[in-house]
C-alpha cells in the first residue's frame, strides 16, 4: 500500500516537473523565438542538467510536441465557450478570436499538420503515446467545431451542408484569416485587418439571395 502511494507520488511529481519544463521553454520560444529553445537552453533556464532533461524529454521535438499539446488542450477549453452562443454568426467570430489568441501564443511557431500524421513511423524518434495524445486532443478539438455546427441555430448558415463537411471549411477559414493578418516577425506588419475580414468572413457566410 505505501509503495503504491510513493509510486503516484513519483508519476505527480514528474508530470508536474514536465509542465513547468514546458512552461520554460514556451516563454524562451515567445521571446527569443524556435531557434532558441534547445535541451541545454531550457535544461540552463529550468534549474536542471541537460542529462536530467533528458529524463523528461528525449528530444527538442518531443519538448516542442508536449508544448503543442498543451496550447491545443487550452483552446479547445477555450473553443467550447463557443458552443453557449446560439447566434451562429457571433459563435463562429468567437471561434475565430479564440483561434487568434492560440495563433499568437503558440500557432505562429509550430505548424500542427506537420505532427498531425497517421504515419507514426516517419516520426520514429518522437513517443508515440504523444503522438496518440496529439491526435486524440485534435479530435476532440474539431468534434467541438462540429457540435457547434450540428447545433439547429447553424441550419441555415450551413445552406444544406452537413457539419461534418463545414468543419474543415471552417477551420480553413479561420486559420486562414489569423495567418494573414498576422505577421510571424516581429517586424513585419499586415496589411490586412482580423477584425474587418472577420467581419466581412461571416457576412459572406451568412449572405441570404
Amino acid at each position: 500500500m505505501t509503495q503504491t502511494v510513493f509510486k503516484q507520488l513519483r508519476i505527480v511529481e514528474k508530470e508536474n516537473r514536465r509542465l513547468a519544463i514546458v512552461d520554460v521553454a514556451e516563454k524562451i520560444l515567445n521571446i527569443e523565438g524556435l531557434e532558441a529553445v534547445t535541451i541545454r537552453r531550457v535544461a540552463k533556464e529550468a534549474g536542471l542538467s541537460s542529462g536530467a532533461m533528458y529524463m523528461y524529454f528525449r528530444n527538442k521535438e518531443e519538448l516542442l510536441l508536449s508544448m503543442l499539446i498543451q496550447n491545443l488542450r487550452i483552446l479547445k477549453k477555450d473553443m467550447s465557450d463557443c458552443l453557449d452562443n446560439n447566434n451562429p454568426i457571433e459563435a463562429i467570430k468567437m471561434m475565430g478570436y479564440h483561434y487568434k489568441r492560440y495563433f499568437i501564443r503558440f500557432g505562429k511557431h509550430i505548424n500542427i499538420l506537420s505532427f498531425a500524421v497517421k504515419d507514426k513511423e516517419k516520426f520514429g524518434n518522437l513517443n508515440h503515446q504523444m503522438l496518440d495524445e496529439l491526435e486524440s486532443v485534435l479530435s476532440e478539438l474539431l468534434s467541438l467545431v462540429q457540435d457547434l455546427l450540428s447545433k439547429p441555430s447553424m441550419e441555415g448558415t450551413l445552406k444544406g451542408i452537413p457539419p461534418e463537411r463545414a468543419v474543415p471549411v471552417l477551420w480553413a477559414l479561420i486559420q486562414g484569416l489569423v495567418q494573414i493578418t498576422m505577421p510571424i516577425q516581429r517586424a513585419e506588419t499586415s496589411t490586412f485587418d482580423f477584425d474587418q475580414l472577420m467581419n466581412d468572413a461571416t457576412q459572406i457566410i451568412s449572405y441570404q439571395p
